[in-house]
């Protein structure tokens, strides 16, 4: 998996190479977190809150500056510390 080169957005976009050579996109772990958020404010599915902590508890690194300069500009910066503060 690599970075691939975007425009400055939140998108941060891996790209995940093929069998075949050709690189695949794939949304990173920060921007699913943030679409979930998002999901979860706009429905207020617990679902989503539920897939966020499982996704933030997995172990992996995770970008918390990105996650937070993003849920600001989203509007879900309460979301976003209510889940990190109950890891």
């Amino acid at each position: 998996i690599r970075n691939l080169d975007v425009a400055p957005t939140m998108a941060r976009l891996l790209g995940l190479e093929t069998r075949l050579g050709t690189l695949a996109p794939v949304v990173s772990l920060e921007d699913c977190i943030l679409s979930k958020l998002e999901w979860a404010a706009n429905s207020g599915s617990e679902r989503q809150i539920s897939d966020v902590r499982a996704m933030l508890k997995a172990g992996r690194d995770v970008d918390i500056q990105y996650l937070q300069r993003w849920a600001a500009e989203l509007g879900i910066s309460e979301s976003l510390n209510r889940v990190l503060t109950q890891q």
